[in-house]
Parts: structure tokens; C-alpha cells; sequence
């Protein structure tokens, strides 16, 4: 059943109940360290975030697909992930985005909706919406991180394109303050 909620400005219709069951089915596939740290670290992301992925039927620990970035000086990591929730967006006019078309959920998460999904399982429900997240996590496992982040494993080009992206946000979000 589709209920309406108000996310930061985002008018949405939700139904979290088949979000919830379409969670249950989800399995996480990937096993390099960094997927392995994000499920490991999960349970440390900040409550407000805890909670809206509850809020929405999402199981904070099987995103659609994790990214980590890079390991910043004060020893966390940059990561970023995408979650899907059945609903549509209704209205988005109220959203009060930063340049970058986030929202500012605490110092150190930003975090957007998109009718855009990608990667979506193939029994997720339709319609879906895609909530893209981007976070600090430590790193908890006890073996050091993979030589190179998946998400570099890519061509010189592109990894010179997706190292100064990462950088470029990272920036956007430190100018705010120190991540927690």
C-alpha cells in the first residue's frame, strides 16, 4: 500500500511494506574487502541514516550497490551506496539541494532520491525509486583493504575521472565540517 512521506523536501509515495519483502529476497554477492567492511560496518552509520532506511522498508545492510573512495586522514573511508524503495516521487520543488543536488543529512552524509535506478534486482517491485547515500565509515575488518577499490579497477581514463570525482566530493563535504 502506498503511503505519503515527506523526506527533506522530497514529497514521495512509498510502500514500505513491499520495499521490506523485496528486501527479504536480496542477497549481497560481493565479497572484496570493502563490501565485506560496509556490511561489517553498517550497524556504526548514524541513527537519523538508520533510521530513514527503516522508515522506508530498506535493510541498511544490502544496498543495490557500495563504492568505497578513499581513506581519509583521519583514518575513515569514503563510501557511497544506493538503496531502491518502491515508490514514485511525487514533488521535489521543496528540496533544498546543495550544488552538487544533495541534501545534507548530517556533517558527514549526503544523500539524494532519483527516479534514475540503476542496478535494480530483477523481482524488485515497480515503480522504483533509487536513494544514493554517500558516507564515512572506519574500517573494521581485520585484514587490510583490498591493493585497489573495485571501483577503480577500471580504465586509466575513467579512474582519473571517478579519483577526481572522489575527491571533488570529498571536498564539498569536509568544507562543511569534520565527518563524525
Amino acid at each position: 500500500m502506498f503511503v505519503e512521506r515527506d523526506v527533506f523536501g522530497w514529497k514521495l509515495a512509498v510502500d514500505v511494506e513491499s520495499t521490506a519483502r523485496a528486501y527479504e529476497r536480496l542477497a549481497l554477492d560481493c565479497t572484496c574487502s570493502y563490501c565485506r567492511n560496509f556490511s561489517f560496518a553498517v550497524a556504526t552509520l548514524p541513527a537519523p541514516l538508520l533510521g530513514l532506511l527503516n522508515s522506508l522498508g530498506i535493510d541498511p545492510a544490502k544496498p543495490a550497490n557500495v563504492s568505497e573512495y578513499a581513506r581519509q586522514p583521519n583514518g575513515l573511508h569514503m563510501y557511497d551506496a544506493f538503496y531502491h524503495v518502491v515508490g514514485t516521487i511525487l514533488d521535489d520543488r521543496a528540496v533544498k539541494r546543495d550544488q552538487f543536488g544533495h541534501v545534507q543529512l548530517t556533517e558527514s552524509i549526503d544523500l539524494l532520491f532519483t527516479t534514475r535506478v540503476q542496478q535494480v534486482a530483477p523481482n524488485f517491485p515497480q515503480p522504483a525509486l533509487q536513494l544514493e547515500v554517500f558516507f564515512f565509515i572506519p574500517w573494521l575488518l581485520d585484514q587490510p583493504p583490498d591493493p585497489e577499490p573495485l571501483v577503480m579497477q577500471v580504465s586509466t581514463g575513467a579512474r582519473s575521472i571517478i579519483r577526481s570525482l572522489a575527491r571533488w566530493a570529498n571536498r564539498a563535504i569536509m568544507s562543511r565540517g569534520k565527518p563524525n
